[in-house]
């Protein structure tokens, strides 16, 4: 019983795949007869057929550009043959209208124009004919041309980032600090600057960052983009972010035979400059040293002037640029001697010199030790190892030492002046004439 059942089924199904064969085959011979032998006339509507615009570079070398158009696609009823029209689509029918004709055949002037345009078809189809045109839901194209401009605006940029302590926000650096902007004149004329901005969690470095360029009109509103050029859409933006310490100033101190830190008072005027920089350069900076001050040079105080010279890198924030050092002895005194005591040393053989003038010599010591010092204590020695074999006068700098006093300091630079000339040379007569003498 099973086994006719399936005998049964199996001519079932050849039986409808019999006929489904024969259904194609009349289809395809119905419609090879319709197209080839009939081929009737019909009509078609196509929709969304892409207008596309030509001679625009015409307007702007006049000083225009398009600014609207009522429609970007057509809807088009066409007749024709049926087996043209139905190989009719968007996506080879278009619409091309040509914007040189505002300045061919008008005032080439802002205003509304309407413009004809022209259907192609794609892949060259019906380049013979075979398809009409009936009718359109537009007829022409409704286009707005305005005056176009371009001005230069400038950059402005704004930030949102948090700073931890210490850290602080120089100005904003652009890689640019103006744009220039094209587009209908009246949208142009409105717009006030470029705004650039940023945010960012918390930083302790500089940011770096590339920015879109949006625009701003008088009333502090974004300005559409749409119909506008720009010279660039995005500016580097640099904010440098560094770290702010204030560091106290201070000098390397030379004391003398007399003075020491307990008696002389230095004093630095500011004492202290807040500079900005690296944090890896200002982490560890503790103090800025100035230079050095020998408090030996000036008997019992003076005033020195130094640049402040900031750690590598960094800046100081007031702008300060030197600092004033003011140094004091107390309790000691000075005093001059006439030199009585003076030594030249390392004169070149078959030469001899000359003092020609040296000034007195300053002690700085207390009251009691000055006292006690006479002239015949000082020891001046001038060496011409320098000048060699040279003549004429110079300037040297000499030593002076204190004999029996070490809290007694010579102050400043001694300076003798001397002059090397030639030995004479002795005569045979004069030899004899001192031996008898001698004798």
């Amino acid at each position: 019983m099973d086994k006719n059942k399936q005998t049964v089924k199996n001519k079932s199904g050849k039986s409808r795949a019999l006929y489904l064969i024969i259904s194609i085959v009349a289809s395809i011979a119905i419609w090879s007869y319709i197209t080839l032998v009939e081929n009737p006339e019909v009509e078609q509507n196509v929709a969304g057929i892409p207008i596309s615009f030509i001679g625009e570079d015409t307007l702007s070398s006049n000083d225009l550009m398009l600014v609207h158009v009522n429609t970007n696609s057509l809807t088009i009823n066409f007749s024709g043959k049926w087996n043209a029209i139905t190989r009719l689509s968007k996506e080879n029918v278009s619409a091309t209208v040509d914007l040189s004709e505002i300045v061919t055949k008008h005032a080439a002037s802002p205003g509304t124009y309407q413009l004809s345009y022209t259907l192609e078809y794609g892949n060259n189809l019906f380049s013979s004919g075979g398809v009409t045109a009936k009718s359109a839901n537009y007829n022409s194209v409704t286009v707005t041309v305005e005056k176009s401009i371009t001005r230069t605006i400038q950059v402005k940029g704004t930030y949102d980032v948090s700073l931890p302590e210490s850290f602080k926000a120089r100005s904003l650096e652009y890689s640019t600090q103006s744009i220039t902007v094209s587009g209908p004149q009246a949208i142009v004329e409105s717009i006030s600057y470029a705004s650039v901005y940023f945010q960012r969690d918390e930083v302790t470095s500089t940011v770096v960052e590339e920015c879109e360029v949006l625009l701003i009109n008088h009333d502090g509103e974004e300005v559409p983009m749409e119909g506008i050029t720009l010279s660039q859409n995005t500016v580097t933006v640099t904010l440098p972010v560094v770290m702010e310490k204030q560091l106290p100033l201070d000098v390397e101190k030379i004391y003398g035979k007399s003075n020491s830190s307990e008696n002389t008072t230095i004093t630095i005027e500011p004492q202290t400059v807040t500079v900005y920089g690296d944090a890896e350069v200002l982490a560890n900076k503790e103090v800025i040293m100035l230079g050095t001050v020998n408090t030996t040079k000036l008997g019992l105080g003076g005033t020195q002037t130094f640049g402040i010279i900031p750690p590598e890198g960094c800046s100081i924030v007031s702008g300060i640029t030197t600092a004033t050092v003011t140094w004091e002895v107390i309790g000691l005194e000075t005093r001059s001697f006439a030199p009585s005591n003076t030594n030249i040393v390392d004169i070149t053989e078959g030469y001899k010199a000359e003092i020609l003038g040296q000034s007195a010599v300053v002690l700085r010591g207390t009251k009691d030790e000055l006292n006690s010092v006479l002239p015949e204590d000082i020891i001046i020695t001038v060496s011409l190892e320098e000048q060699g074999a040279v003549l004429g006068q110079f300037d040297v700098l000499a030593s002076v030492e204190v004999i029996g006093f070490d809290k007694v300091d010579v102050i400043g630079d001694y300076i003798v002046t001397v002059e090397i000339v030639p030995m004479p040379e002795e005569t045979e007569g004069e030899e004899s004439s001192s031996s008898s003498d001698f004798r």
